[in-house]
């Protein structure tokens, strides 16, 4: 019903949309890229709340972009006090007081990325209004909160994936749409190279790499900058939407990322390589990249792609 930004002023119509029109500009703390000054979004949802059964699952959508401090900044800000502080959510007790429900619940995965917050048994029927505090740079695009529908008439239908490509696509230009933040990504308008440096080590050769993406296990495209894989579906396995439904596509992914940060372990190389069933990385010299034949043979035909 009404939102209020850091400064005390109404920012309602810029959070019911996802317009790329954000709730307000977050204090920067200029010393650290990606940091601001302690800032607050508060929500006021009126009598909505009243409609909540005892049993129903509620959950807070926050879509919105973050601008990330990488492993230096972090670190630096770190020598001067300086914490990473992800969304804490509090809710406004009867009595006025603000009452932390969620300490620590994330932060946006990037440029506009919708997370979700689960909030049943930490809101009521007759709770009112929220706050989100961090010190990160995020921009909130759109907040609202929804009750879980239940899966009775949900149906879940996997798609075969026929084919995957690891080629060369080249780095898609930076550009804005409408001249606001965050600047987004023109694949048609693409340079053939970028001055950024590669991690060394063996990357995956161009051309198919279908074997590799059914199964989720230590077997994986190892891509670099300016890569990309295009993947293809089966549609035919696609059948009719039954009247009263509506199809949502969801690509699953599981995959590692690795940045070159002074202050990211191990940042010239690619090795050590992780694995499915790896406790932390990097790991210890009690664990490495398992040594099996079927291992073995798939970096020997796959990983033929030297960077030096």
């Amino acid at each position: 019903m009404r939102a209020v930004d850091c400064r005390g002023q109404d920012c309602t119509a810029q959070i019911l949309r996802a317009d790329r029109v954000y709730a307000y500009d977050p204090p920067l703390d200029r010393r650290y890229f990606g940091f601001c000054q302690s800032h607050s979004l508060e929500l006021d949802f009126g009598g909505q709340l009243e409609k909540l059964g005892t049993r129903n699952r509620v959950f807070l959508f926050i879509r919105g972009y973050i601008e990330y401090p990488y492993s230096q900044t972090v670190y630096a800000a770190a020598q001067s006090g300086v914490k990473w502080e992800p969304i804490r959510i509090d809710r406004q007790a009867t009595d006025g007081r603000w009452e932390t429900i969620v300490p620590d619940a994330g932060a946006p995965g990037g440029m506009d990325r919708t997370m979700t917050v689960e909030l049943t048994g930490l809101i009521g029927r007759f709770d009112r209004r929220l706050r989100l505090t961090t010190n990160l740079e995020i921009g909130y695009d759109q907040v609202f909160i929804g009750v879980h529908v239940g899966t009775d008439n949900l149906v879940i239908q996997p798609v075969p994936m026929v084919s995957a490509e690891l080629r060369r696509a080249g780095f898609a230009r930076e550009y804005s749409p409408d001249g606001r933040l965050p600047l987004i990504y023109d694949y048609e308008n693409a340079d053939a190279s970028a001055p950024f440096h590669v991690l060394r080590g063996a990357y995956t050769r161009y051309g198919q790499v279908t074997e590799l993406l059914r199964e989720f296990d230590s077997m994986y495209a190892i891509i670099g900058p300016g890569d990309e894989i295009a993947l293809t579906f089966d549609a035919a396995a696609v059948t009719p939407c039954p009247a009263g439904f509506k199809r949502s596509f969801i690509l699953v992914s599981h995959a590692w990322c690795k940045d070159m940060d002074l202050y990211t372990a191990e940042p010239q190389t690619l090795e050590p390589l992780p694995f499915r069933g790896m406790t932390k990385y990097p790991y210890d010299s009690r664990e490495r990249f398992p040594d099996t034949p079927e291992l073995r043979a798939y970096r020997a035909t796959y990983n033929t792609r030297m960077a030096y």
